[in-house]
This record gives C-alpha cells, structure tokens and sequence, in this order.
C-alpha cells in the first residue's frame, strides 16, 4: 500500500499535465521515496553517477566529477519548490530501504507534452535482484494514473538492457517497439541509438 505525504507548493507552470505537485515524500512496504533536494549531489554520486556498473545504460556519462552532479540534482530540488526556470524539468525521488536505511536509487518523470509524462528509474547494483525497481516504478506510474490529467506514460531502455523493459512491464506499461527518435547512451556510445519504448494509455 503507498503511503504520500503531501505538501501546498506551487505547480511550475509548464508541469502540464500534471494537476498538483506530486508528494515530497512516498511510502511503499520496503521502500521510501523522498524528493531530491539541492544537497543530494555527493549523495547520488556515490551512489550510481560515479559507478559505470550501475549507469552503463543511462543517459549522463559517468565522468567522476561530484561538482557536476552536484549541478544537475540542485535542479530537480528547484523543481519541487515550484521555481520556473529550471533547465531540468522533472520531479525525482531519492529512495531509502526501509530494512537497511540505506539509499539504493532514485526514480523521477516529467512533462514532455500537455498529455504525457515521461520518467525512469536508476538502481544501485547492489541491490539488483530483489524487485526494488519494480516496486519504485509501479509506485510512481500508480501515482501518475491516479493524476486525471496524465493521459500517457512513457519510459525507454536501451535494447541490451531488457531487465528494464521488465520493470516496466511489471508497472503495467506496453511494450510499443523501437522508439526512431532514440536516445543517446554516453557510456556506451556517443551516437543516438533507437531505443525500447513502452507506454501506458488512459482509455
């Protein structure tokens, strides 16, 4: 059962279709999700953005260098507080192990249309293996369903890495295909690749 802690801040204006800020804080029954804030950028380095293991198949480059993620997470807590010009338009998640206290990962979506949001997730590698992505993913696409105004969720993965396509499988998405417009992976290559993309529609 998810459990969400919810806060007035102000909705960004361009966070359509979003109709309200989603909760800063979300319980599931192994897991606590928390929203990012600007002082987690040494944080989620040493936990996956410094590690090529567990970001391999990610879309920022591992490059060692904390002052640079220190830059890019300022930027999702700025988010949550509703300012309006942050370049990096998305709501994400650091998440906890109940069990452990330890963080593991972190989850995130944002608006890329008036009618779709998109998101994805990142675990540590330590953790692989006992279905924490899946439960951190489904928790966030329930909740973006329960959001009237979310017409589409999509998500991607690179086609080498179909564990991912599970973990979305799971949460309820479809599988569409190749997606054409392709990511680019920079840990592998520095060219744009089509990638697996999978949806879930409001019917």
């Amino acid at each position: 059962m998810m459990q969400a802690q919810v806060v007035n801040l102000k909705l960004p204006f361009f966070a359509a279709p979003l109709t309200s800020v989603p909760p800063l804080i979300i319980e599931t029954e192994r897991l606590i999700l928390r929203a990012v804030g600007a002082g987690d950028g040494q944080l989620l380095f040493d936990l996956y953005a410094n590690d090529l293991a567990t970001s391999k198949y990610m879309s920022f480059k591992v490059t060692g260098r904390v002052d640079e993620s220190e830059f890019f997470f300022f930027f999702f807590g700025d988010f949550f507080q509703g300012k309006n010009d942050v370049p990096i338009r998305q709501f994400s998640w650091i998440v906890r192990e109940k069990s452990s206290g330890e963080f593991i990962g972190s989850a995130g979506f944002g608006p890329i249309n008036d009618t779709t949001v998109s998101g994805g997730y990142i675990l540590n590698r330590n953790f692989w293996g006992k279905g924490y992505a899946s439960e951190m993913w489904k928790t966030l696409v329930q909740l973006l369903q329960a959001d009237p105004g979310v017409k589409r969720i999509e998500a991607y993965h690179h086609p080498e890495n179909p564990a991912s396509g599970g973990v979305m499988k799971n949460a309820g998405m479809r599988c569409e295909g190749l997606r054409s417009k392709g990511s680019v992976y920079p840990n592998i290559s520095d060219n744009c690749i089509p990638d697996m993309l999978y949806s879930w529609n409001r019917a």
